[in-house]
């Protein structure tokens, strides 16, 4: 395990052109109203196959020694890596009513290395940001990743934001508030 706060370099697995893959792009893509493709994957951070990003990073978390729960997760759920990349909220892609018979939360956060305490589990998309800069940095915090990933893709935002300083966030029950702290 990596001590203390480190943020390790995780790679995120290009996906699988299988039909678990795609059924999880399908639900992005019907969530986002945006034709959200395998490319997407290591740019905004998503992990459709768990079992792949543990296996390439060499990562063995306790939270997943369970392999029924973490069975579970591989079949039902898609994933976004927080920005302390120690944390993935998990996303369950099944209907209200499938998710409500078969017992599945909507969401679930693994956490990767328990040492890490680096509190920072919020999404959050990668844009560059000119450190330099005197402009205005605007934030743009929603309540979750699928939430800001629509607010980020279905406004364009290098069309309609070109100045390059703005800042894209999902609170990921973080609070909001503690995301403009940090």
């Amino acid at each position: 395990f990596i001590n203390d706060d480190y943020i390790p370099p995780y790679r995120i697995p290009k996906p699988k052109n299988d039909d678990l893959t795609l059924r999880k792009m399908k639900y992005l893509q019907d969530r986002l109203g945006y034709p959200f493709g395998a490319e997407n994957a290591e740019k905004f951070q998503i992990i459709f196959d768990l079992n792949q990003f543990l296996y390439e990073n060499e990562i063995q978390p306790i939270s997943l020694s369970n392999p029924n729960f973490r069975k579970r997760l591989q079949l039902h759920y898609v994933g976004f890596l927080g920005m302390n990349r120690n944390v993935i909220t998990m996303r369950c892609i099944e209907s209200k009513e499938d998710m409500d018979r078969y017992k599945y939360y909507r969401y679930i956060k693994v956490e990767l290395n328990p040492k890490n305490k680096n509190p920072n589990s919020f999404y959050h998309i990668p844009t560059p940001v000119p450190i330099l800069t005197k402009e205005t940095l605007h934030v743009h915090v929603a309540e979750g990743a699928i939430d800001i990933l629509g607010i980020y893709l279905n406004t364009l935002w290098k069309k309609n934001f070109p100045d390059g300083n703005h800042v894209f966030y999902g609170a990921c029950g973080f609070g909001s508030s503690r995301i403009l702290e940090n």
